[in-house]
């Protein structure tokens, strides 16, 4: 059988793990008590596995629920570093960025460029390639480089 459950229903369970209690878990995820209810148990019903002890006060962890919690902290972790990185990416505050350009351009136009794009995006490393002029184009076309300085352009209308 395949698994459906997903990442909800894995943080209603260390919600749950966490907090010891349906209702303080319900509102700290911001959802009906019956909704975490119910995503707990589908969780519970695809695993095999009751995940937690009911009780009219509170609830405690099972023996499988217990072995099972740091698997799950490490799944959500994963996921939220995840989002997060791709979020740095999609904000150029994580990376790195290839230039290909001729000495010349590499020796005097690029450095205080390169120093001011630096300090406005200190995650993103960028990767210098000075090459001759004929190289630049091949480097932008080969996804070498992200960005190519060159003079020679009106023969190459096609980047």
């Amino acid at each position: 059988m395949a698994i459906k459950s997903s990442l909800p229903e894995l943080r209603v369970f260390l919600a749950v793990a966490e907090s010891g209690h349906f209702t303080r878990a319900a509102e700290r995820l911001g959802m009906s008590q019956s909704s975490l209810s119910a995503a707990l148990g589908k969780l519970e019903r695809e695993l095999g596995a009751r995940l937690f002890d009911r009780h009219t006060r509170a609830c405690r962890m099972t023996d499988a629920g217990a072995a099972l919690l740091p698997a799950a902290r490490r799944l959500v972790a994963d996921w939220d570093h995840l989002v997060a990185d791709a979020q740095d990416f999609g904000r150029f505050a994580r990376g790195r960025v290839a230039v290909a350009a001729p000495n010349a351009q590499c020796a005097l136009l690029l450095p205080p460029v390169i120093r001011a794009f630096g300090e406005s995006h200190p995650g993103v490393r960028v990767v210098l390639h000075d090459v001759p002029e004929h190289e630049v184009h091949a480097l932008v076309r080969s996804g070498a480089a992200d960005l190519g300085i060159a003079t020679q352009t009106d023969a190459r209308t096609d980047l």
